[in-house]
């Protein structure tokens, strides 16, 4: 509200402004910045820059600095003449700049300026641009020097001459727009009116015109006002104007007032005044009254030169002009507000501090320290000085502390005590006053009663009453009611606020109230709430409000009443404690002059506003006691250099909105410019709306401004970069933002900023700003963190995760192992309580067999199982012994006894132990040594364990036929380390020998991931039918003896074929301790008790017997035992392994098969489906006979196809009974299929592959029962069988043979047509594939009993 208050009220009072008070020019030149003092042109362009052309660079002006474009030789895209003489601006805000060196385009978003030349040999005597003008459709046009007039076509970016005769090599000297017609100021043709829209010249003004002549052709400065009439400038007739209502020419020249008739600019004020600059001052023409005002170059605050080369009224209504060699001049009615006054500098002389002042019939009398007295006309403006006078000799005393009117006189109070009285008639100085000791007098005025009240710094006569009587009568001393009489000291100032009632202001003892009737006195200071003790002024408004200004307390409000005080410091917005005066203005405020400037305290709403020097104030400092209202309202204030004057009523409110600019850019301390290196900026900065900086950018300092000309350095700002700052920085009038390590987003600068007088600009400036953020900043760099964090956080929780499982399952796994090793410790005591307990029962058992078996009177039969129940009880007890050594050394029992043996020896006598068993299977055995002999320290019991193990698990591995080499060999260390090195580490001592065996086989070898298992306990590889036997234990337990023999062993398959297995002794007899060595016994020798493999079993087979078996058990011993419990009433056959017994099963097709679970080559469960899959076999019942007893293995069975499942160990009995009652059930089955062919009337399960055979065999009789020719080899065919095949199969299924089994269904099916059809007896044989009704009879009667006749009479029951 206030703002559009404002607005209006300087829409109203803008005439007024210009037209009715005087101009008081403020200057601009080099020291400010501007490059050269002649300023040939100024324009203002929509930004609100002000641009200066001179004659050494354009100049673009902000308010606060200058930036000046210079021509240089090396950049084409600087300006192309330093002279400048013309500007204006396109529709796009390019500005046109025309020079001696032809036209220029700045591109200010780029501050890059584009050269257009008139003659392209860039001649400057061609190229002189002198006038621009912009039209109503944006079309430039251009005048030159002695080419005329030129269009610039922005369709080829050039300049067009405009060919008329009367602008053909005519001086273009000025040109302006009006009505879409051009008003061209020429050289010597005069005025010319080119029409734009009939592209010619249609009038012309000259001085031969028929009508309107004008004085001379020679124009300089066309100028159109808003009446229309066309003002013309001359440089030697001066101005002439062409009305229009009345048509005629008016001149204004020398003879009726103008200052010069060398005319060189014409503009019309906002208030329709016409400037005149001459070649001899400023002229300001009043067209109504054709009044002129001059203005010249001289005193302070007129022109800065007297000639004047252009001007500009620019939106805020200052008034710039440029003069030939004075710079700029410069004035705006909202920024004079203080009429500044030097009566030194008026005078010439040095008049001192200016002090106190009254007003008396339109003239000032101010007192001067050291000028004596100073009078100022108000109307006339001129001062005179008046000195006091002094005697002859006496130094010159021309000190005036303080000045009072008296009646037609002026009493002057001195430095030294002195009151003279100045009469205004003959101005003539007379003492009429002295005090006792010379102290300056501050104050003098009249109470109401008539005295003189005298104020002066003496101790004792600091208050004087004087009594204008005949005889002077001068009062010091003030009774006191009831404490005697008093004296004032140092007494400045003096208020009488009733009658005899005064405040008495004192330079040290603060503030006294006295009541000189009452004879009361009080004293006021800090205690009381007034801080001051050096009171400056007192002062009584018309309100009857008292106000006490000081030298050190700033301003306070005293309430008589209740003694109280309101005061106004620094603190409450005064620029400063110091008060010098206090003034009561006739707008109901208070105007206060301190040291450095003036203040005015609004009585209605106690607001301050303050100005200083940045407001025009020019009084370096002000003087105290020196300031009183004038008749006229106005205020004066005095100072050191002068005195001020000025009207409240005219210090009005700017209420100009200053357009907020961006103007500058610095980035890491560097200016930046559109399009460097930095690629910022692709435009100015007060025109691009964003920037985009990277992360080592960051540190930035934006330069702005308002573009308020009227004291600017009053103008304040507020700034924020939202999304940085929390609130607005409020920085006061500092045109700088600074900001550092901005982080990486996107954030907005505002720039708010005001006036002088604090309208603001809310809106302000605005630019985007994009901080990018560095490579390990950016989004994809987070995500990357993100999928980093999120996996190092997942391996974290996984690692704890895992690290708490792992303990859990090291945890478990000791639980385990504690587990395990009690159970193995229980399971080791078991074996051990085991062994014990079996070898008692074994010996028993043993012993009567051995005795039993050395009998002769025994049958064959009974000597046979004493045979084989003495061989087992041995092997059972080898495996109890190979147990408990096992326990032992588990248990670390198991202790060497060592002594010196050959063995060489000692391994021939091993290997010839094993020699018998190699005839009987031929396989050759052979013993390979590289010495003769060699003694060796070694355990005799324990080593002999490990040949056996060895040699026996030679045997078992390696087929009939086949071999076994023995090597033993002595070495060094260094052979032995080219034997085996990465074995062989341990070994370390050059010194001894190394005793190395092998045992390999041309068996098959061991499977490579087994060869480190196999030295486990109780770890197995079948391989043949001859390892079933082993239990696992042997190589793990040889393993552990030659480990306790300080040696290595190790198993490898040979290079050829077959198992290697060898290991290595070091010869050294300090290896072991002393208590594990033994005496050796000479008598000792190795014989391993090898059992010879049984041979199979011969039984004997008659075609008497009911039906054959094959027995599968790879144990040889129970095979035979099977064998003959079943010899006495079925054939029987024993094999070994699966692959053996699937032959026989196929080659002899067995009424029954018995086999075991485990076996080598094909394991039972295989045989079994092998045979279940095969038609030729299906129908085999097979008894599965195992040691597996588990309730899976025993499914395992019958799911794979047993029809019986017995576990080891059985009773033979039972046995024998199983096989009969499957053998028996056979046999009613084949009784079934004899008697009945149809599936459904069988009443017993067959499997699902006999099954299909009999339904595949009773389909292809069904299609086939009519074909006579159906023979048995036909019948083959169909059923894709060989003859014996399906001979076999039929007989083993029915019964019959397969001849028998067809001629049987013909009749069958024969005798249910009989039965249940029609058909007659010839239709029936020939429907089942009889030739002969006689054949077919005899058939039929020989199944049935009864001719096919009787069999059909009996069916219809005839």
């Amino acid at each position: 509200m206030k703002r559009l208050f404002c607005t209006l009220l300087f829409a109203i009072s803008v005439q007024f402004l210009f037209a009715n008070q005087p101009y008081h020019f403020s200057h601009l030149s080099v020291k400010d910045g501007l490059s050269q003092l002649n300023v040939t042109c100024i324009y203002q362009d929509k930004l609100g820059y002000i641009w200066f052309g001179t004659r050494n660079g354009l100049n673009k002006f902000n308010g606060n600095s200058f930036e000046v474009y210079w021509n240089h030789a090396d950049d084409p895209h600087s300006i192309s003449s330093n002279i400048i003489n013309c500007m204006a601006e396109d529709a796009e805000g390019n500005l046109w700049i025309g020079t001696e060196n032809g036209l220029n385009r700045l591109d200010k978003n780029k501050n890059e300026f584009k050269r257009y030349h008139i003659n392209q040999q860039e001649n400057k005597d061609k190229n002189k641009i002198t006038s621009l003008c912009l039209d109503q459709q944006g079309t430039l046009w251009v005048g030159a020097a002695s080419e005329g007039l030129f269009a610039y076509t922005p369709q080829g970016d050039s300049l067009k001459n405009i060919s008329t005769k009367e602008l053909k090599g005519n001086w273009v000297n000025d040109i302006i727009e009006r009505d879409h017609k051009l008003y061209i100021a020429s050289y010597n043709r005069g005025l010319l009116i080119y029409d734009l829209q009939q592209q010619a010249v249609v009038r012309s003004f000259q001085q031969n015109s028929e009508s309107l002549p004008i004085p001379s052709n020679r124009i300089r400065k066309v100028h159109i006002d808003r009446k229309g009439n066309i003002w013309l400038g001359n440089d030697t007739h001066g101005v002439y104007v062409i009305k229009h209502d009345p048509a005629e020419v008016v001149c204004y020249n020398t003879r009726n007032g103008l200052s010069n008739n060398n005319v060189r600019c014409i503009n019309e004020s906002p208030s329709g005044e016409i400037w005149i600059g001459t070649f001899d001052g400023l002229n300001i023409l009043n067209p109504v009254t054709n009044r002129i005002q001059t203005y010249r170059y001289g005193t302070q605050g007129t022109l800065s030169h007297h000639s004047i080369y252009s001007i500009l009224f620019d939106r805020m209504q200052t008034i710039w002009i440029g003069t030939y060699a004075g710079g700029i001049s410069y004035y705006n009615p909202y920024g004079h507000l203080f009429d500044f006054y030097s009566p030194s500098s008026s005078l010439n002389k040095t008049l001192g501090i200016l002090g106190p002042a009254i007003e008396h019939e339109g003239t000032l009398y101010i007192g001067a320290e050291g000028g004596g007295l100073i009078t100022f006309d108000l109307e006339q403006q001129t001062f005179q000085q008046y000195i006091l006078p002094h005697n002859p000799g006496e130094s010159m005393q021309s000190v005036i502390k303080t000045v009072y009117y008296d009646k037609n006189r002026i009493l002057c109070g001195t430095s030294i005590g002195e009151i003279y009285e100045f009469n205004l008639h003959n101005h003539h100085f007379s003492l009429i006053f002295q005090n006792n000791d010379r102290n300056p007098i501050y104050h003098i005025s009249k109470s109401i009663s008539g005295e003189l009240v005298v104020g002066s710094t003496s101790p004792k006569e600091g208050l004087m009453f004087i009594s204008d009587t005949p005889s002077l009568h001068v009062q010091t001393e003030f009774a006191i009611k009831g404490e005697g009489t008093f004296r004032f000291a140092s007494v400045i100032c003096v208020c009488e606020i009733s009658n005899d009632v005064f405040l008495i202001g004192t330079k040290e003892k603060g503030l006294f109230f006295y009541d000189k009737i009452n004879h009361s006195l009080l004293s006021y200071n800090h205690t009381n709430g007034l801080t001051a003790k050096h009171i400056s002024s007192i002062l009584k408004d018309r309100s009857g409000r008292i106000w006490i200004s000081s030298m050190d307390g700033g301003l306070s409000e005293f309430n008589i009443t209740t003694e109280q005080f309101i005061t106004y410091n620094e603190k409450s917005g005064l620029q400063s404690n110091q008060v010098c005066k206090v003034v009561e203005g006739a707008d109901n405020s208070l105007w206060i002059s301190t040291l450095n400037g003036i203040s005015r305290l609004d009585l209605r709403t106690r607001s301050i506003t303050n100005y200083n020097k940045e407001s025009g104030i020019q009084i370096q400092e002000f003087s105290p006691c020196a300031g009183f209202r004038l008749s006229d309202n106005r205020i004066f204030f005095a100072g050191n250099n002068g005195f001020t004057l000025f009207n409240p009523n005219d210090i009005v409110t700017n209420p100009n909105v200053p357009p907020i600019i961006l103007d500058k850019l610095y980035i890491n301390n560097k200016l930046v410019c559109p399009n460097d290196e930095e690629n910022v900026l692709q435009e100015n900065i007060s025109t691009q709306k964003k920037i985009v900086l990277n992360h080592n950018q960051t540190n930035i300092t934006i330069e702005y401004c308002a573009l308020n000309y009227i004291f600017n350095s009053k103008n304040e700002y507020s700034y924020k970069l939202e999304g940085f700052d929390s609130d607005w920085n409020k920085v006061g009038n500092r045109r700088t933002a600074y900001y550092t390590n901005i982080p990486a987003g996107t954030y907005h600068f505002i720039v708010k900023g005001s006036n002088n007088d604090g309208i603001w600009n809310e809106q302000g400036a605005t630019l985007e700003i994009v901080v990018l953020p560095p490579l390990w900043k950016t989004w994809w760099a987070y995500l990357i963190y993100s999928v980093v964090a999120i996996a190092l956080i997942a391996f974290i929780i996984r690692y704890f995760t895992e690290k708490k499982r792992l303990q859990n399952n090291i945890r478990l796994k000791q639980m385990e192992a504690e587990v395990h090793e009690e159970f193995y410790q229980e399971r080791n005591r078991l074996f051990t309580n085991f062994s014990h307990e079996l070898r008692t029962p074994l010996t028993l058992i043993m012993a009567p067999l051995e005795e039993f078996v050395k009998r002769t009177d025994l049958v064959d039969d009974v000597h046979y199982k004493s045979q084989l129940m003495l061989r087992n009880a041995q092997r059972l007890l080898r495996i109890v012994n190979n147990l408990m050594d096992l326990q032992k050394n588990e248990s670390g029992t198991m202790k060497l006894q060592v002594s010196e043996h050959d063995i060489v020896k000692f391994t021939h006598e091993a290997v010839s132990s094993f020699q018998d068993l190699a005839l009987y299977r031929n396989i050759h055995l052979r013993f390979k040594h590289a010495v003769d002999e060699q003694p060796v320290w070694f355990d005799w019991n324990l080593l002999e364990k490990v040949y056996f193990n060895f040699l026996s698990n030679a045997f078992k591995n390696v087929p009939d036929g086949g071999s076994i080499r023995v090597e033993l060999n002595v070495k060094s260390l260094s052979e032995l380390a080219i034997f085996v090195p990465a074995r062989l580490n341990k070994y370390k001592d050059p010194e001894i020998k190394y005793l190395t065996v092998s045992i390999q086989d041309n068996g098959v070898g061991i499977d490579p991931d087994e060869l480190e298992k196999i030295f486990r306990p109780f770890y197995q590889v079948a391989q043949n039918e001859h390892s079933k036997s082993g239990t696992g234990i042997g190589l793990s337990l040889s393993k552990a003896i030659i480990e306790m023999h300080h040696g290595v062993i190790w198993a490898d398959n040979a290079p050829d074929s077959g198992a290697v297995f060898q290991f290595v002794l070091p010869i050294d007899k300090n290896g072991f301790d002393p208590e594990t060595m033994v005496e050796s016994s000479a008598n000792e020798t190795v014989l391993f008790n090898v059992e010879l493999p049984d041979t199979a079993f011969e039984a004997e087979h008659s075609g008497k017997k009911q039906a054959t078996i094959l027995i599968v058990e790879d144990n040889r011993d129970l095979n035979n035992y099977i064998c003959s419990c079943l010899a006495d009433k079925y054939n029987v056959i024993g094999v070994t392994n699966g692959e053996e017994a699937l032959a026989k099963a196929i080659n002899l097709l067995p009424n029954l098969i018995i086999t075991d679970l485990m076996m080598p080559k094909m394991n039972g469960i295989e045989l079994i489906r092998q045979l279940k899959k095969d038609m030729n076999t299906s129908h085999i019942p097979i008894i599965m006979v195992t040691a597996k007893t588990g309730t899976n293995d025993i499914k395992e069975g019958y799911a794979a196809g047993a029809d019986e499942y017995i576990t080891k160990p059985f009773d033979a009995s039972i046995l024998k009974v199983r096989v009969d009652n499957i053998i028996q059930s056979r046999e009613r089955l084949k009784d079934l299929y004899s008697k009945n062919f149809s599936l459904e009337s069988l009443g017993v399960d067959m499997t699902s592959v006999d099954e299909k055979f009999m339904q595949n065999l009773y389909a292809t009789l069904q299609q086939n029962i009519a074909n006579s020719d159906l023979n048995l080899d036909a019948f083959c065919r169909e059923l894709g069988l060989s003859k014996s095949n399906l001979y076999r199969k039929i007989k083993q299924i029915t019964g019959y043979s397969p001849n028998e089994f067809i001629r049987n269904f013909r009749l069958e099916t024969a005798a249910k047509m009989l039965k249940e059809t029609d058909m007659t007896i010839t239709e029936v044989y020939c429907a089942v594939g009889y030739n002969s009704l006689a054949y077919f009879s005899n058939c039929f009667k020989a199944l049935y009993g009864v001719s096919p006749t009787e069999f059909k009479n009996k069916a219809e029951g005839k």
